[in-house]
């Protein structure tokens, strides 16, 4: 899809990622079948394809460099354009073809080839080849070279040393470390070489940490021999090893007969290491794979007992692998953040001369969340600046968005390290705004939308798309295998029809079916089959108008809209019948954890929902027809023993709750009570909540009966003035 294709920084990277996908879907089986059927030849995708690899091979020379090159920046744009245009043109095809299939279904007879669609394809192939060609020749001048393997030179690798004055926090992480560095114990996983990895996000400081433990004193003397090695995501057997031999063997020529060898390399590093007690550290590591790692680790059994490796990683996956001592290095303190964020802001680290500044200065670092690269590079980047507009500039400001920041090359390398199909998933998620939450599971099956994830059939059809459905098409009951639709809007006419629900038996998660007054025939309603509807989890049922509603109508077509078992919330909005379901106090919502009843104007009387087991929450608003709720909304004792909240709100014509009244046999766990707007209710109250923590009453002017025994109540609020009075 289009969309997919998301700009800005990520713009570039996404699109590298998304055109094997591109290259996917022209090779599909659907396309090619259609464009034989429609006898168009399968060399115009094949002429697209060749065209994109031509320029396809520069992508990652020219993602890396439109972080600085603006021109370069500008050439991925305009790329970016070419590729929303091929993925608009495989979507047209997609959708034609679905609607020749579709086609066929109804009337079973070969649709006629449709010339101007076909010649419009041949047109815009023609469009997008001479565009592509446009940029090919453009690749040479702008010094875009193939084969380049993503570069991330700016980034320079971490050596041993540290500024120890420019450390805030930490006391404990290093004495917990050097305390395992200088214990004789052996490794509790029964590995030969004793590991300690420290684990955490990126710029979280486990390098600075590792630095600061591979020059104490104590550790300088406790070991015969010390190494430092980068390993960063070019994981280099050759290299690691090399660099290894040279900490620990000073004196070794630069160039010898073992230089590449690495079967000489590992020997002569066990050599090396024979009966020596030594510490290495493997800073930034990113390879998980279990043989590569143990081989590298190979010639360090020649050590003496005592011999430890410190790992810093930021894959739990990798300290597992090399079965390690675990480490997880937090978020800094506030304090120690602040201090960090201001030894890099104000001169000598005083904050005091300019208080306005420190101010900000604070609001800044809660941005920084406890990250020391953050505070450390806002700091940095506020240093002698005392004009207070730029700090306000800076405190509302993207923190990316600062002049050759630190924070970015480890995000690239965070998004490097993924392979390719997971860097189309990761960078896809740039086309939400700002703060957005999503689900998790709605945003994977946006992802199998654009075809990012292989699926378990290999079927890339509509079907397994997720979609906030509108319009439900007259073939919706082709599309047996979706899994995901969230809205259902029912119309009179053939196709939008309620039944035509019957054959989504896999539909799951949340479902709301609006506009149930217009089902004509309550018999509809029960071809809907939401009986047989497992999968779903929560259930809204709206007939957005209740005046003049059939009422018997209504009965039966809620009656018949019984849900699967294992339905966990439902919702009723603006039902129009005399009274609720027979199912409603049945076995079939027996696992209901979630009701909501709204604007069930008509309905005077409440099933017996004291006997729902699971029940936790349930929501009465505005049920204008109820005088009464008596012992027919409890059922047997005891009733309601799962329910922590309860809300009755709007109930004009309320007047009596007539309650149990024995201890323990209503409301148990109930923990919040809500009424608010019931301004003829009289009482009673329910007198025993023992686990109530929370009641509020509002808008009833006529109660006046006693308050219930709360011993656990810590927040308590009324606004009727004869409940006031009881107070």
């Amino acid at each position: 899809m289009a969309g997919a294709v998301a700009g800005g920084r990520g713009g570039g990277a996404l699109l590298s990622a998304s055109l094997q996908a591109l290259f996917d879907r022209m090779a599909s089986r659907e396309v090619l079948t259609f464009l034989r059927g429609q006898k168009l030849s399968d060399t115009l995708l094949k002429k697209l394809k060749t065209k994109f690899l031509a320029v396809k091979g520069v992508l990652n020379d020219a993602e890396a460099k439109q972080i600085t090159d603006s021109d370069v920046k500008e050439w991925v744009d305009e790329l970016k354009d070419v590729a929303y245009d091929a993925e608009d043109l495989l979507d047209d095809i997609t959708t034609e073809a679905l609607r020749c299939q579709m086609e066929y279904s109804d009337s079973q007879t070969q649709p006629v080839r449709n010339i101007n669609f076909c010649e419009g394809i041949k047109s815009r192939v023609d469009e997008i080849a001479v565009t592509l060609e446009f940029l090919a020749q453009q690749k040479d001048a702008l010094g875009l070279k193939e084969g380049v393997v993503d570069n991330l030179s700016n980034r320079w690798p971490m050596t041993s040393l540290v500024d120890e004055s420019g450390v805030c926090g930490r006391q404990g992480d290093i004495k917990e470390i050097v305390e395992l560095l200088l214990s004789h114990n052996g490794n509790a996983s029964g590995n030969k070489i004793n590991v300690i990895a420290l684990v955490g996000m990126g710029g979280i400081g486990k390098t600075t940490v590792a630095q600061l433990v591979y020059k104490d004193r104590r550790v300088v003397h406790c070991f015969d021999l010390k190494a430092w090695v980068c390993v960063s995501d070019e994981f280099d057997l050759v290299r690691i090893t090399k660099t290894i031999l040279k900490a620990i063997a000073p004196g070794a020529p630069e160039k010898s007969s073992y230089d590449n060898d690495l079967n000489l390399l590992q020997c002569k590093l066990e050599e090396s290491l024979t009966r020596k007690k030594f510490l290495l550290v493997l800073d930034d590591v990113w390879n998980e794979n279990y043989n590569d790692l143990e081989k590298l680790l190979l010639p360090f059994s020649s050590g003496l007992h005592g011999s430890k490796i410190i790992v810093t990683t930021r894959s739990g996956e990798v300290a597992r692998v090399m079965r390690s001592v675990r480490i997880d290095l937090g978020q800094l303190s506030p304090d120690d953040c602040w201090s960090l964020f201001a030894k890099h802001a104000f001169e000598n680290g005083d904050s005091s001369p300019h208080p306005k500044l420190e101010e900000i200065g604070k609001e800044i670092v809660k941005r920084c969340k406890g990250l020391p690269l953050a505070a450390k590079t806002l700091g940095s980047a506020l240093y002698s600046e005392l004009r207070v507009e730029e700090w306000e500039n800076l405190l509302n400001s993207e923190i990316w968005d600062l002049p050759n920041d630190q924070i970015l090359p480890a995000l690239w390398l965070s998004y490097a390290f993924l392979p390719p199909q997971l860097k189309r998933c990761f960078a896809y998620c740039s086309i939400f705004p700002k703060d957005y939450e999503f689900e998790k599971e709605n945003l994977i099956l946006l992802w199998m939308a654009e075809g990012f994830l292989q699926q378990s059939q290999g079927k890339k059809t509509m079907e397994k798309r997720h979609s906030k459905v509108k319009e439900i098409p007259s073939q919706m009951g082709l599309l047996k295998s979706l899994q995901k639709l969230s809205d259902y809007i029912v119309g009179k006419e053939s196709g939008t029809r309620v039944g035509e629900l019957r054959e989504l038996s896999q539909i799951g998660g949340s479902l709301v079916i609006q506009g149930l007054r217009n089902v004509v025939d309550a018999k509809d309603a029960l071809q809907a089959n939401l009986v047989k509807k497992q999968y779903l989890d929560e259930l809204g049922l709206e007939w957005y108008s209740h005046g003049g509603d059939d009422q018997n109508g209504a009965n039966a077509v809620l009656n018949n809209l019984q849900p699967h078992s294992n339905l966990k919330r439902l919702t009723i909005y603006r039902y129009g019948g005399s009274r609720f379901p027979d199912w409603f106090g049945g076995s079939s919502i027996l696992n209901m954890v979630s009701l909501r009843l709204w604007d069930c104007d008509n309905v005077s009387a409440f099933p017996p929902l004291g006997q729902l087991p699971s029940l936790k929450h349930l929501y009465i608003v505005r049920l204008r027809g109820v005088e009464r709720v008596g012992a027919e909304f409890y059922g047997v004792e005891p009733s309601f023993v799962s329910l922590k909240a309860l809300s009755f709100k709007g109930m004009s014509k309320w007047k009596e709750w007539s309650c149990l009244g024995s201890q323990g046999g209503e409301f148990p766990r109930l923990k919040e009570l809500y009424i608010e707007g019931c301004p003829m209710l009289t009482g009673d109250l329910p007198t025993h909540l023992p686990l109530l923590t929370k009641l509020e009453i509002e808008d009833c002017e006529e109660l006046v009966a006693p308050l219930p025994m709360v011993p656990a109540i810590h927040d308590m609020r009324t606004r009727s003035r004869d409940i006031s009075q009881v107070l």
